[in-house]
């Protein structure tokens, strides 16, 4: 998979982020990408996704060094986590380096 193009909008409609699910309302500042895993199509990301992306990268990404789909939602029960943003809480809190 290949970023083509990533920026920072505000929603017109609801999108659903790729790695936590939740479906959020139009008006939200989400990250958008334009990739290309062999189709080219569009990903959506929350703010809370898109830093622990960012600062916790090895715990999220496949062999590829992509992220896959709901790839935050799995790892949530392993540290007792209902929400992405407990999970960013904790990560911080225990010094996990991604």
């Amino acid at each position: 998979m290949r970023v083509i193009k990533q920026k920072i909008a505000i929603t017109r409609k609801p999108h659903r982020c790729l790695t936590c699910l939740r479906l959020f309302p139009s008006g939200t500042r989400m990250e958008v990408q334009t990739v290309d895993n062999d189709i080219i199509y569009t990903v959506y990301l929350c703010d809370t996704c898109q830093q622990l992306l960012s600062d916790f990268k090895g715990s999220f990404c496949d062999s590829e060094g992509t992220f896959p789909e709901g790839c935050v939602c799995e790892v949530m029960p392993e540290f007792d986590c209902n929400t992405p943003e407990e999970l960013l809480d904790f990560l911080k809190g225990v010094g996990i380096v991604g």
